[in-house]
């Protein structure tokens, strides 16, 4: 026992407003709690309330996590939702495979889903399509990963074609912006052309990924000094195609590729 300013009492407890004793870990737990920050966002519930034979809200703004629920208002209707929606009315109860989510034969008042993936989604009534039909838009859940890849480059090209046609390379991108892509030699394939040990670019241009995700570049030698040692080139050399980008975060891609040259000399 220690005696403090407020009596005796055992070590490692404290005194409440009523005198009671309160462990000291209860107390350093309750501030830690005090000090903790509240949830950045609240998850929402969002209401569609049928209107005869119309939704009441037909554009749904929400984030992942949310969840949106239809009310029937005591009509004749389902609701069903998937990320495309049928052409045209397909006839009574029938979602034909999209989720189902509610219906009135069921016994159901209407129905309800809660998002956790981003993207637009679109309701509709099966009773009455097209007529009760809207859209969920989800957001958020966190950055996508960028992406990059080479589709499509010659894995040999001979040094003639190179120097006179250069060399065409397909790739699709997701999430990214700008960037670059690159033909280069390193070591004993620089030496080949002449061009010493080290990594040495061939060829380079710049990037960037538009709308379509679809990347068509023409990539042509640099300079003299590498046309020259392409001239020369005898046998054959190996290359490398990188693809490097960023948005998000970065993204890359590599792809080999051989060059032939004039034939060796016996």
């Amino acid at each position: 026992m220690r005696k403090g300013p407020f009596g005796s009492r055992p070590l490692g407890q404290g005194r409440g407003a009523l005198g009671a004793s309160i462990p000291i870990s209860v107390l350093a737990c309750a501030a830690l709690l005090a000090l903790a920050p509240a949830s950045a966002s609240a998850q929402e519930t969002h209401q569609v309330t049928a209107a005869g034979f119309v939704w009441d809200t037909t554009e749904v703004e929400a984030t992942v996590g949310d969840t949106v629920e239809w009310d029937f208002s005591g009509g004749a209707h389902d609701v069903c939702i998937d990320v495309v929606p049928p052409e045209g009315a397909t006839g009574f109860g029938d979602c034909t495979g999209d989720e189902l989510l509610g219906s009135f034969e069921d016994g159901d008042d209407g129905g309800s889903k809660t998002f956790d993936t981003s993207g637009t989604y679109l309701y509709y009534c099966s009773f009455h399509e097209t007529g009760m039909r809207g859209t969920v838009e989800v957001e958020g859940g966190g950055p996508t990963d960028p992406q990059v890849s080479i589709e499509s480059a010659a894995k040999q090209i001979k040094a003639r074609t190179l120097l006179k046609k250069g060399l065409w390379v397909r790739s699709s991108c997701a999430d990214v912006e700008l960037g670059t892509l690159e033909l280069y030699v390193t070591g004993n394939h620089a030496r080949k052309l002449s061009l010493g040990k080290k990594r040495v670019v061939l060829a380079k241009a710049n990037v960037s990924c538009g709308p379509s995700g679809e990347i068509t570049t023409l990539l042509r030698p640099t300079n003299g000094k590498v046309k020259r040692g392409l001239k020369k080139l005898r046998g054959k050399a190996r290359a490398s195609l990188l693809l490097e980008m960023s948005g998000e975060g970065p993204a890359s891609d590599l792809a080999r590729v051989v060059i032939k040259g004039k034939k060796r000399k016996r």
